[in-house]
């Protein structure tokens, strides 16, 4: 094999590589049992050495470690949230149109089975060591030919992308892959890829334990969204993704952090969060009913039915003003939403269920007899269409 690695040998490794990770595992598992389906990293790794010697380049070629500036780490980790943030928002999206559950619920089933600390290490340490000294360190080497920084990054990231073999997690995937490859390229090193690459596959292991102790069956289904309300929760991780990411590449780069630029930032990253929390509560509520009624409570308990047609998790919205201190209930199939002793104005916000049996009402007492109450209520029903 010529000395020195170069883009065809880049090339022919992916293709090995991404054939040991789709049909490793008949090699792996008998060898390791279900543990070997988290050692594919490893192959590739080997498969990455192999060509290293064959072609007699030198192992710091591929293994670079040369330790970062404080101010580039922290700006690492800065962008590192954004495009977490950012890629949690493509994740959304992508789940509105394939099946996120099937590969994380067998990997999740897997996973449960190891000791927590094997777990860390196969699905946390391997994977940070071996994959980035693959991606990150003999892929860079052999695509160094590639003289623009961004065909690079997204040559790399896309390969990464396509060896995790899940059309879910492709984009997301392949963006942190960019990530990491365009750290690598500025630090001439893989400490800070390795280490934001553990952090990131550490953290999915103590969710996914912390998840199974907790009862993950009881959480929300976020994929079971409807496609406005999934637009609407993309749009709000990308906004929380952005000033994370455009800060820590101005510290990564060395860029000079203007205040005024930096608020700007920060301040369309807010306008698009806004727009998407609005956009996701505009699509998570149907309108019920809105009513205004008005009662003199003076001698005897006054009712209010509140209209709700139909059965569901509902939402109230109530402005109420008495002239005279009353007491006031909101009843929902018998259960007492809220009672309290009101006199003046009050808004209040309360979330309840109904079955559609029981009656809803606003129950007014007067506190003092013969003291006659004007009180106006103003309300608002909204049922929400929020996956349970």
């Amino acid at each position: 094999m010529k000395k020195g690695l170069n883009s065809i040998h880049g090339i022919i490794a992916s293709i090995l590589a991404f054939l040991s990770l789709l049909f490793g595992g008949f090699i792996l598992i008998p060898l390791f049992g279900e543990n070997g389906a988290f050692l594919g990293s490893a192959l590739i790794a080997l498969i990455a050495l192999i060509f290293v010697f064959a072609t007699k380049t030198k192992l710091s070629c591929v293994l670079p470690f040369e330790l970062p500036s404080v101010k580039k780490f922290f700006g690492a980790v800065f962008m590192f949230a954004g495009v977490t943030f950012i890629s949690s928002g493509l994740s959304v999206i992508v789940g509105r149109f394939f099946d996120a559950n099937v590969r994380s619920d067998a990997i999740d089933s897997i996973l449960l089975k190891m000791h927590p600390m094997l777990a860390i290490f196969l699905i946390a340490v391997v994977p940070a060591v071996c994959e980035e000294f693959f991606f990150r360190g003999f892929l860079i080497k052999c695509f160094s030919g590639v003289k623009k920084e961004w065909a690079l990054t997204v040559i790399i990231g896309a390969i990464f992308g396509v060896m995790h073999l899940d059309v879910y997690t492709f984009l997301p995937t392949a963006l942190m892959g960019a990530l990491f490859c365009f750290i690598a390229i500025r630090t001439k090193s893989l400490i800070i890829p390795m280490i934001l690459h553990f952090g990131n596959n550490a953290l999915s292991v103590v969710l996914t334990y912390t998840g199974a102790r907790e009862g993950a069956a009881d959480a929300v289904d976020l994929f079971a969204f409807s496609l406005p309300q999934s637009v609407g929760m993309s749009i709000l991780y990308i906004g929380l993704g952005i000033f994370p990411l455009i800060l820590g590449y101005k510290m990564f780069v060395g860029k000079r952090v203007f205040v005024f630029k930096t608020f700007v930032s920060f301040m369309v990253a807010v306008a698009i969060c806004v727009t998407g929390i609005v956009t996701f509560t505009i699509f998570s509520f149907r309108f019920v009913s809105f009513e205004n009624e008005s009662a003199v409570v003076a001698e005897q308990t006054e009712e209010i039915p509140i209209k709700i047609d139909g059965e569901g998790n509902f939402e109230i919205f109530l402005e109420i003003s008495a002239t005279k201190s009353v007491e006031i209930k909101i009843v929902c199939d018998e259960t007492t939403l809220y009672s309290e002793t009101l006199k003046g104005d009050l808004t209040l916000q309360k979330s309840f269920s109904y079955d559609g049996l029981g009656d809803c009402v606003i129950i007014l007492s007067p506190i003092e007899v013969g003291k006659k109450s004007t009180v106006d209520i103003t309300y608002v029903i909204l049922e929400s269409v929020l996956p349970r």
